[in-house]
């Protein structure tokens, strides 16, 4: 395998660090640094990638690969032909922990860690507090993308405190064999409206049509994908909101009429204004990691079965998860929701053979560039845009204005510069007992959420005094080593 400089860069660094960030978007061969890093990771520890070896002996395989999503592990493992998780099944969540700070361990050697744009402090906190100290890490994402749905921006911020070895692939590989999505997407993540954004290329055109159309447009452009071969589950319409007549109820609601509709002798179930068939298209909401289905997912359903045929006297309504058959009572259908139409956020981590997105003046308040970047990367094969070219512009000139006030980067900036200090100052040795160890992994600690932004440079000499600029950077025990509250009783 030969690999572009930089590319070799993201390898040799990775092996030479404890831990390391890969990041670059779509089409500039991050996917192909993660495979090529594992092959030579195995070849210089002489270990087999066969997960079979390690059953038969019943270790744990050494090289662990993980992902926020189930579709963005099953990306993994299928780009690596190596066994991928979820980040909450590595570390054993089930999804009734009343305790977080229960003891866990990951067991492994090198630990890589794909679409970390998508994990929030709260996971980022679990996973490194379960790591060993020997482990090597690698971090892999795009930090253009949209944010984690919970706190923090974990990524943005290890990039941002520049204390973490880190490739940035900046080459575009997939255009080179003529995908013009990816050269989209670039010029997307720029604020650029491309010039060819109206045009019709092999791979992605754009229909233009009002919100009252888009609709009725969708609807033939997908049941026009249906007529070429396409299976449905390769088709994915996305949208930024659920009301509206261009929203994501009503698209599933019309998709749904005309995929799967009701002749009549079909057996149905209908939960509050959701109407669920055979056939259907569902998205799971939320992790079940017992049942290994989690969050993102999306299946199908194979199975109605009437209260009145079982032995619970229940309705019953079964899911295919790619062969993962999961049953769910009345009561849990809160759980799944049609997926013919799902939101952007609710697709980050997949990709999807087709992607129709409309986009129109009702979404005005949602659309940002962010937004827009992560939506179109979604495509894999073919891209159809519908709606208003002068509203994908507008979106384009909104940035994300909801600035997350977070720590991470600071106390990165400010651990490092005193270990730096210390290493420095012989003087210090006897002291270097007391201070809390600096490891090159960020702690647990240092992803905590406090409401200070502090835009202190790293280098310039800080005032003598406590400010809210200086909080991030000093201990808030300092001065206080042997002093319990008795110090202060008056004798």
């Amino acid at each position: 395998m030969t690999y572009a400089p930089t590319q070799a860069q993201a390898i040799e660094t990775a092996i030479n660090s404890a831990v390391m960030i890969l990041t670059g978007g779509p089409g500039t061969g991050k996917t192909t640094v993660v495979r090529g890093l594992v092959e030579v990771y195995a070849e210089l520890h002489g270990l087999s990638l066969n997960p079979k070896t390690y059953a038969e002996k019943e270790e744990p395989f050494p090289i662990v690969l993980a992902a926020p999503t189930g579709r963005a592990a099953k990306r993994l493992a299928e780009s690596t032909g190596l066994p991928a998780m979820t980040i909450h099944r590595l570390l054993g969540f089930n999804g009734q922990e009343k305790d977080e700070e229960t003891e866990r361990e990951v067991v492994g050697r090198l630990i890589i860690i794909d679409e970390m744009s998508m994990v929030d402090t709260w996971l980022a906190h679990q996973l490194l507090k379960a790591l060993h100290e020997d482990v090597q890490v690698v971090f892999v994402g795009d930090q253009d993308q949209l944010p984690p749905v919970g706190p923090g921006q974990v990524l943005k911020d290890l990039l941002a405190s520049k204390q973490i070895p880190t490739v940035e692939l900046t080459d575009i590989y997939r255009q080179a064999e003529g995908s013009t999505i990816i050269e989209m997407a670039h010029q997307i993540k720029k604020g650029k409206v491309p010039d060819t954004l109206t045009a019709k290329t092999t791979d992605r055109s754009f229909i233009q049509a009002g919100a009252a159309q888009v609709t009725s447009v969708v609807t033939q452009i997908v049941k026009g994908a249906l007529a070429k071969g396409q299976a449905i589950r390769d088709i994915q319409v996305l949208a930024p909101m659920y009301k509206g007549p261009a929203g994501i109820d009503n698209l599933n609601k019309e998709i749904q009429q005309l995929v799967n509709p009701n002749d009549g002798t079909r057996k149905e179930l209908v939960f509050g204004d959701t109407i669920y068939r055979i056939g259907d298209k569902v998205l799971q909401l939320v992790n079940q990691p017992d049942n290994n289905v989690f969050n993102g997912d999306m299946g199908e359903v194979i199975s109605i079965i009437r209260a009145k045929e079982t032995v619970e006297k229940q309705d019953l309504l079964i899911v295919s998860y790619d062969g993962i058959e999961v049953t769910y009572q009345r009561a849990d259908l809160n759980q799944i929701t049609l997926a013919y139409c799902c939101s952007i956020h609710k697709s980050q981590g997949s990709e999807f053979q087709t992607v129709i997105m409309p986009i129109v003046r009702g979404y005005s308040k949602m659309l940002r560039r962010n937004l827009l970047y992560t939506g179109i990367t979604r495509a894999k094969n073919f891209l159809i845009l519908c709606g208003e070219p002068d509203v994908l512009a507008s979106g384009l000139a909104k940035t994300d204005d909801l600035t997350r006030l977070t720590t991470l980067k600071a106390r990165l900036n400010s651990e490092f510069v005193a270990e730096e200090k210390m290493e420095a100052t012989p003087e210090l040795e006897e002291k270097k007992a007391s201070v809390s160890e600096v490891k090159q992994i960020p702690s647990s600690e240092q992803l905590g959420l406090l409401n200070v932004s502090a835009s202190h440079k790293i280098g310039e000499s800080l005032p003598n005094h406590l400010t809210a600029e200086t909080a991030p950077y000093i201990h808030p025990l300092i001065g206080m080593a042997n002093i319990s509250p008795y110090d202060f009783n008056e004798e």
